[in-house]
């Protein structure tokens, strides 16, 4: 996992959606602490109640979505702590994603322009 993740689900239309969050937070390996956080979170947005949730490869698979970049450049702008720090802000960042904070909901995808 890295840093910062996408992850997809399908609305209550069938359409794919998409997520940016920290990834390294609950577990550098399994993801399924990640995906329930992510899931609880995902009933407060636009076509609720979601489901098939799934952790990207790459955040390149939901750079065709809307607010990808408006998200890209939220995390950009907050650097990761390193050192002593570190655990502060994993603890922080806890506290915050599972209050449904610090997961950006990307919406569906973008239409093509011409």
């Amino acid at each position: 996992m890295e840093d910062v993740v996408a992850i997809t689900a399908r609305n209550n239309r069938g359409r794919r959606v998409a997520f940016m969050t920290w990834g390294r937070i609950y577990d550098r390996v399994d993801d399924e602490e990640l995906l329930r956080v992510v899931k609880r979170a995902s009933q407060k947005f636009a076509g609720s109640p979601m489901s098939r949730f799934e952790l990207c490869w790459s955040l390149v698979d939901v750079d065709d979505h809307e607010y990808f970049y408006e998200a890209l450049l939220k995390f950009a702008w907050r650097p990761i702590p390193s050192g002593s720090r570190y655990r502060t802000w994993v603890a922080r960042m806890k506290r915050e994603m599972n209050a449904g904070r610090e997961i950006y909901f990307l919406a569906g995808r973008r239409s093509k322009r011409r």
